[in-house]
């Protein structure tokens, strides 16, 4: 490629030159970007370039062409392809196969081998090694007529997309359909250009060739052609000539003759022998992918420098492909198997940053080596670049990442839960870290809300549906590094307890409304009554911790304290007492009513109980079952023992229920009782 640096390629251009430093969306004028290099269509090859503005020195000098200190493109090189404009008919496509099937097939080629005799300032060679990366269809986003800054804005804009990567070690090509136009000389100048530019702080690498298919006597070597399509030839010549000298002097300061001229300048339109490549007499000096190009030759930098449509037996091209495993714990020694091609014996594996050694190479074929990683305790927690050398090649790179342990799990609390609840536990073991996910075994049980605390402690939420089965569950911790030993957690109704039974006692020949106060109640329940004489009725779970019921107390029953206890599915609670008085129901301290019989919350109310045998009683003899209903101002009426009086104060939060009236005499024996609603 000549160097655009003097006043007088401006003025043919008709442009302003400009630095550009980083992406920008150019506008029409200025309309070029400084510094690319191009390649001259065939009117102009005949006079070289002017020499203008200052070069550097070259550093190395010899075969024809200098070394001026740039670097050079290592390793795999990655091409990605833009196809800008309307590529969308039949011919396009097919065209697009012949131009993809070139780029494929570069890689350990003879002609693409010509550049492994170009190397940097270190003298390490550039590598027969290329992966044809991808594509991406580019619709006109800088419309039909394009300018320099304009085809940049193209490839900043499909990096920026995230379309395709920001790639080091990448060559973006911007292929036009035949109906745009590069207006800084596209066909009247040149027939493509290479430059670089700046994304994120990567230097990325862009080539431009357009389809000559209106201007084939500028651009194109013949008008018949080894594929069909002339344009498409000719643009597979400009790519072959473009990618070369973008790969020997990416950056307009590596490889370049003293009169400007790049590795392919110094032979462009020039094929070296060829042959006859169809019926059509096209001619073509090179067969790629099974298909024949007439491709431009190179300059070969070696004895004393010369062009080649190819060059020697080339070494196959390095590469890596794969890693497996491709990560492995701290503190680990983790055998490997590395798969790629070129592979010999005396290659080196190759991990870096510090953190890893490489021990136990052995190459088993050309393209498997295995080996052992082995990681340091305190290695970094990231992801390590390995690469091979062989056959003075380096190979692209491929991902190693370094993990903490397996994570382990040996407690949860609490182990169990109930079903329906939603149960707060601790996961107690070592090397936890986040994200981590709570994996259960079976169905109707989940986990959300984990939060790993530290490498040994994670708080999560059990959720179990209130149809889950009643058993053990496996529970595990799955991290980035795999996943724990299991722990059981156990789906079972907590054992029930009974506390206290309001009103606590009654007298003979009574049917007595009572409340079973405790906790974990579940229907149905069954009261077990110790002793003979006191039976159950009514028993109705009102919730986990209240069972309402009437105990019925016959005539005969024996007297003294019944032990209560409740069974249920869950199990059976300890007991509670029950005291039958030595009273009757039917003679002492009979109740017969209250009026009135019910009341408003946040209110006090005043009541008269009637009955018999209301003498003798202690200062306070009334009581309600439930809370939240004061007694006082208790007044016997008359002295007949027939009624009472007194202020039941209610509540203004005191539960709305049917609440139970009794009343006891001083040696504490109760009526029994009559109903009084709160409401």
């Amino acid at each position: 490629m000549k160097h655009m640096r003097n006043m007088l390629i401006r003025l043919v251009l008709l442009i302003c030159s400009v630095t550009m430093t980083g992406w920008s969306q150019a506008s029409p004028d200025p309309a070029t970007v400084s510094n690319k290099h191009i390649m001259w269509t065939r009117f102009h090859q005949p006079v070289p370039p002017p020499q203008g503005g200052a070069r550097s020195a070259a550093t190395i000098i010899g075969n024809g062409i200098d070394y001026h200190g740039g670097p050079v493109m290592l390793g795999t090189v990655n091409v990605y392809f833009i196809w800008y404009g309307d590529w969308s008919s039949a011919a396009a496509l097919g065209g697009m196969t012949v131009l993809e099937n070139l780029v494929s097939h570069f890689s350990g080629s003879t002609y693409y081998n010509i550049n492994t005799t170009y190397y940097d300032g270190a003298l390490t060679y550039i590598s027969n090694s290329v992966n044809f990366a991808g594509a991406i269809f580019d619709n006109y986003s800088q419309g039909a007529s394009l300018n320099d800054g304009a085809v940049h804005a193209v490839v900043a804009r499909s990096i920026s997309s995230g379309q395709l990567p920001n790639d080091p070690n990448g060559a973006y090509f911007v292929l036009t359909s035949g109906d745009v136009n590069e207006t800084s000389g596209f066909c009247s100048v040149y027939c493509g250009w290479h430059n670089h530019d700046s994304s994120s702080g990567t230097d990325i690498k862009i080539g431009f060739v357009g389809d000559p298919a209106s201007c084939l006597a500028a651009c194109a070597e013949q008008s018949v052609s080894p594929n069909g399509d002339a344009g498409i030839d000719a643009m597979a010549s400009t790519i072959a000539h473009e990618f070369s000298e973008l790969v020997t002097d990416p950056d307009i300061n590596a490889w370049y003759a003293n009169n400007g001229d790049e590795m392919a300048d110094k032979c462009a339109w020039t094929f070296g022998n060829v042959f006859t490549a169809n019926g059509e007499g096209a001619k073509a000096n090179v067969t790629l992918g099974g298909l024949n190009y007439l491709l431009q030759q190179l300059w070969v930098n070696e004895s004393g420098g010369f062009c080649a449509p190819s060059y020697g037996t080339p070494a196959p091209a390095v590469t890596l492909t794969k890693v497996a495993p491709n990560s492995g714990p701290q503190g680990a020694a983790v055998p490997v198997v590395l798969t790629g091609t070129g592979f010999t014996s005396g290659s080196r594996v190759n991990v870096s940053p510090a953190g890893i050694t490489v021990s136990n190479v052995s190459v088993i074929s050309n393209t498997q080596i295995t080996a052992t990683f082995t990681v340091a305790p305190n290695a970094t927690l990231t992801g390590y670049s390995v690469t091979v050398t062989g056959s003075s090649q380096n190979s692209s790179a491929q991902t190693f990442t370094v993990t903490s342990p397996t994570p382990t799990l040996t407690s949860i609390s609490p182990s169990s839960g109930a079903p329906g609840a939603n149960v707060p536990v601790t996961l107690t073991g070592t090397n936890f870290v986040s994200p981590a996910t709570i994996l259960i075994s079976g169905s109707g049980v989940t986990s959300s809300a984990a939060t790993v605390q530290s490498a040994a402690q994670i708080t999560a939420t059990i959720q179990i549906a209130g149809g889950a089965t009643r058993t053990g569950y496996s529970v595990t911790v799955k991290t980035v590094n795999g996943a724990s030993n299991p722990v059981t957690f156990t789906v079972a109704q907590p054992t029930p307890t009974l506390t206290s039974i309001s009103p606590s006692s009654a007298s003979l020949n009574t049917s007595t409304p009572v409340t079973l106060t405790g906790t974990n109640f579940v229907s149905p329940a069954t009261l077990n009554i110790a002793g003979s004489g006191v039976t159950a009725s009514g028993v109705t779970v009102t919730s986990s911790t209240q069972i309402n019921a009437t105990f019925n107390v016959a005539a005969n029953a024996s007297t003294g304290t019944h032990n209560i206890s409740v069974s249920m599915s869950n199990g059976t609670t300890s007991a509670v007492g029950f005291t039958v008085n030595a009273s009757s129901g039917g003679g002492s301290l009979p109740l017969s009513s209250i009026s009135p019989s019910s009341g408003k919350t946040g209110t006090s109310v005043k009541v008269t109980l009637t009955g018999k045998n209301l003498t003798g009683l202690s200062a306070i003899p009334i009581q309600v079952t439930g809370s939240g209903i004061t007694i006082s101002s208790v007044t016997p009426v008359g002295t007949s023992g027939t009624t009472l009086t007194a202020v039941f104060t209610i509540a203004a939060n005191a539960t709305k229920s049917t609440r139970f009236v009794s009343v006891k005499n001083f040696a504490g024996n109760a009526t029994n009782t009559v109903p009084f609603t709160v409401d």
